[in-house]
């Protein structure tokens, strides 16, 4: 499988000079390097919880079409874990729940 991309955030900002001279933008930015860290980890060490759930995170604050490959490495990677299975399901749900209304 291919690696996961880092997705745009929510907010809306782009990492650009004008938002890191902001707190958010140094947080965004700071954030997007915890994810590159991430998946170097997750080339070393396939199981490394830790770097998963940096992951999961950034899956969890993102659109379903954007978190999708992640959950699917995640479920690739452990199949048998209830709880990552649990995760994935729950975000593809969650869209159908929020255009329901």
């Amino acid at each position: 499988m291919g690696k996961v991309g880092i997705a745009a955030p929510l907010c809306g900002c782009d990492g650009s000079s004008a938002d890191a001279r902001t707190g958010h933008g140094r947080l965004l930015n700071m954030f997007r390097k915890k994810v590159k860290k991430a998946e170097k980890k997750l080339e070393d060490n396939p199981y490394d919880l830790d770097a998963w759930s940096i992951l999961i995170r950034e899956a969890q604050n993102q659109p379903i079409d954007k978190a999708r490959k992640t959950y699917e490495r995640l479920v690739a990677q452990f199949p048998s874990s209830g709880r990552f299975w649990k995760l994935y399901v729950e975000a593809e749900v969650n869209i159908f729940i929020f255009f329901s209304y």
